[in-house]
């Protein structure tokens, strides 16, 4: 079993440091523009150059992150800046974005290529998938438990890549819509605003029966199962962070880097009390070891409900309080410095402490654990409120410390050095089996009084201070009698260092020329035209189709999130047939390991059905189904943001697409004009907002609501496999909006709760719009509260 790859987050320059002087095999970051942190530094290109030769030098692999869905305005600036990664020698890209996957595969073919876990890929087939697609690199699903990950890298050749430490999403990466529908800010572009981490009410039944920060995950912390982790044969450790402090990377990556060596040595070593206070301290919000070890998580285990802040270690409760000084006994030491954050029923907030008081009100710059001290506080607070160590003075330090040093070592070379009459200066330099040389410019001559000293050189050539060298062996040859000025000594020894860094660093380098980029663009543009539309519509409730065949709908969907019942998909097929409805075939969201074992029983009892095709959301899905000889469209689960998906999705072997729901007017229509498939578009319905392999109803049997601060509800259900489904608090509706939209094929209406009533309403609605009757609809006019255009009008940035 070979060593997993230790990865760590980079978004500042000390981050870098930390990140290599810890032990990281390899960093990831982000450029300025195109990654999935935009509020991180992140790096130029000149500092992204610096980065790969700081850290070539020291074995460390550089992934550079475009982690988000792409506009079709942006595919000429992003790959001129892959074009710059490539000959800066990135190592990797982690990319999202299909289409520029396309576009990679034929313009810089021999780039390696990971992929984000915003693909959403959480099962073998998936993988399998992605691996013949051409990615080197595919990262789990975070939902994914070690046994599933096994399975995985026994079964495929793809390096495989998991996350052990940091920050969790509530829900699947790629899925979530929660952030751009409330606010405009969409995680897929790099921008999410975290609305998970607000508070909420859970009501069922008009009753509340929880509240808090209800799906505010924990920390993922796997030091307890790291073991665990590495039997699983997983290629990649990830660490989560590129936003987080210099100490929170040394300090993480420190501890990682330990209890991997250590179990490769045999013994596999356990952290101090102080090592593991630490990690707590560097960042917390309490830990979990998420789903390694089961699907299903309590909210106990999973959950912080009080705070979502990092909260540090605690250090203990105000027992009284003096006019500005709250008392305190403390159940963990403290220093001047440190950062605070006080919590209470009515007390929150966070300042760094300026002053420490024993009882007998002598000032005292640290106190141990045990001792009760008096505390100066800026705000107001109050007895039993408690109190969080949110940063370590003397961790800083001891971190700003250890990263002095310019480099974590100091990389052994040895040089020979040789000067004959009337010649130059040659110096060699050799490091491992890489050799350079290099020769002056200035010839020497014959010395009129003293000649050059042999030791005056070795002194010279071994003066590599603010190099990554040290020199451990030299030579120094010189003809008698020769002279040469000292000036040129050091000019040659900084030449011949510059020269074996380029050597060093090259061996990580692509040899490979790139091909054309624009032209690449502009010869795949072609124009699109619909010959007609139809109106489409999903639901997953099978007590309705018999009413829905009777309406003016064209096509029908049946299927998702519910079980698999083949008699039901086989009625569904007769009665849509019967009343000459197309019908496709859909499935859940989210199929693991147990639900595609059992659709691969019944794939032939499928396709034998003979339905119009399948509605596919997931690589899973797709990876099983594309034997079939039906058409098979694509969700805009799947994504496309740009023309070029479209491209990849149709070499693929899909027939038709879905497209990505943040999406504004132009964009459609941009798209549509240049699509090289039909396309449809998701018009009206229930926006799924996240789906969460978190359980938040205790009766899976009853919906509810999630309540904001402001009032809105946002429906909550939760499926056959008890994940959540939480749901946008207003309905899509794009009823007055379809005449805008030019070479969409098919317009998607989605069936949740509705009555059969509200139901034939919106049906006619949409039917009479696309039939260009001037009959309106009242209960779809606006204004109506109960709807929103999405982002039809304002799209995401």
């Amino acid at each position: 079993m070979k060593k997993p790859e230790l990865l760590a987050p980079v978004g500042h320059m000390e981050a870098l440091k930390a990140a290599v002087f810890a032990g990281a095999d390899g960093v990831y970051l982000g450029g300025k523009e195109f990654n999935a942190r935009r509020n991180a530094t992140n790096f130029s290109r000149e500092e992204i150059s610096e980065i790969i030769t700081y850290c070539h030098l020291f074995q460390v692999k550089v992934y550079i992150t475009i982690n988000i869905l792409l506009k079709d305005k942006e595919l000429e600036d992003v790959l001129d800046y892959v074009h710059f990664l490539y000959h800066a020698g990135a190592d990797a890209l982690i990319v999202q974005d299909l289409g520029l996957f396309y576009l990679l595969k034929r313009v810089l073919p021999y780039f390696p290529i990971h992929s984000s876990t915003q693909m959403f890929v959480h099962g073998l087939e998936g993988v399998k998938l992605l691996e013949d697609l051409g990615f080197e690199r595919v990262v789990l699903a975070r939902e994914m438990t070690t046994p599933e990950i096994k399975e995985v890298v026994d079964s495929t050749k793809a390096e495989i890549k998991i996350f052990n430490h940091g920050a969790m999403c509530v829900c699947y990466s790629g899925q979530c819509l929660m952030s751009s529908m409330i606010g405009g800010r969409s995680g897929n572009r790099g921008s999410c605003a975290q609305p998970c981490r607000k508070p909420y009410e859970l009501r069922v039944d008009n009753h509340i029966i929880d509240k808090g920060h209800l799906i505010s995950p924990r920390d993922l912390n796997t030091l307890d199962i790291i073991a665990d982790l590495i039997e699983t044969g997983a290629d990649s450790f990830k660490i989560e962070g590129r936003k987080k402090s210099a100490q929170y990377v040394y300090t993480v990556v420190s501890a990682y880097r330990k209890l991997i060596d250590s179990y490769f040595e045999g013994n596999i070593a356990n952290l101090s009390q102080k090592e593991r206070l630490d990690i707590e301290q560097v960042f917390n919000r309490k830990f979990t070891t998420g789903y390694f070890d089961s699907e299903n998580l309590s909210s106990e285990e999973f959950i912080v409900k009080d705070n979502p802040r990092k909260r540090g270690i605690f250090v203990g409760e105000i027992v009284s309080t003096q006019k500005d000084k709250a008392t305190v006994k403390l159940e963990n030491h403290l220093t001047k410095g440190d950062g605070l954050l006080i919590l209470g029923d009515r007390t929150e907030f966070g300042e760094t402490l300026g002053k420490i008081f024993d009882m007998k009100g002598k000032e005292v710059e640290k106190a141990k654990a045990g001792d009760t001290v008096q505390i100066p506080l800026r705000r107001s607070f109050h007895s039993k409120d408690r109190i969080y160590k949110t940063s370590d003075h003397a961790i800083e330090l001891k971190t700003v410390e250890l990263l002095s040093p310019q480099f974590p070592r100091k990389l052994p070379i040895e040089a020979e050095v040789e000067l004959k009459m009337s010649q130059p200066l040659q110096v060699k330099m050799k490091y491992g089996d890489i050799v350079v040389e290099c020769r002056g410019e200035k010839l020497s001559e014959k010395a009129i009084n003293k000649p050059l000293d042999p030791s005056r050189v070795e002194d010279q050539i071994r003066k590599l201070g603010n190099t990554p060298f040290e020199l451990v062996e030299i030579k120094v040859k010189l003809e008698s009698g020769t002279i040469l000025p000292i000036s040129e000594v050091n000019e040659v020894r900084r030449k011949a260092v510059q020269l074996l860094t380029e050597e060093i660093v090259k061996l990580s380098r692509p040899k490979v020329e790139v091909k054309a980029i624009k032209d690449t663009i502009k010869e795949n543009r072609l124009v699109h035209k619909n010959k007609d539309q139809k109106l489409v519509l999903k639901t997953s409730r099978f007590d309705i189709l018999p009413h829905l065949v009777k309406t003016r709908v064209d096509e029908i969907i049946f299927g998702g999130d519910i079980p698999l019942s083949m008699e039901q998909y086989e009625e569904a097929v007769t009665l849509c047939k019967h009343h000459n409805k197309n019908i496709l075939l859909a499935f859940p969201s989210v199929t693991r390991k147990d639900y595609i074992e059992e659709l691969k029983i019944h794939i032939s009892k499928l396709e034998n059905l003979k339905p119009n095709g399948f509605l596919l959301s997931n690589y899973e899905l797709f990876s099983l189904l594309k034997s079939t000889r039906l058409p098979l469209e694509a969700d805009y689960k799947l994504n496309a943001f740009n023309v070029f998906t479209l491209y990849q999705l149709e070499d693929m072997g899909f027939s038709s697409a879905y497209l990505a729901q943040e999406l504004n007017q132009g964009e459609i229509n941009h798209i549509c004009e240049h699509s090289p498939m039909s396309l449809g578009m998701f018009v009206h319905g229930n926006t799924e907002l996240m789906v969460s392999q978190y359980s938040l109803l205790e009766d899976a049997n009853k919906d509810g609501v999630l309540v904001d601060k402001l009032g809105y509800e946002f429906p909550v259900s939760t499926d056959y496999k008890n994940r959540t489904h939480i749901f946008n608090s207003k309905k899509l509706s794009l009823y007055e909006e379809i005449g805008k939209i030019k070479n969409v094929d098919k317009f998607r209406i989605d069936i949740t709760n509705e009555t059969m009533e509200e139901i034939r309403a919106i049906i006619e609605g949409y039917r009479d719009r696309l039939d260009g009757s001037s009959r309106i609809q009242e209960s779809l006019k606006s204004p109506n509260p109960s709807f929103t255009k999405g982002h039809f009008r304002r799209g995401v940035e």
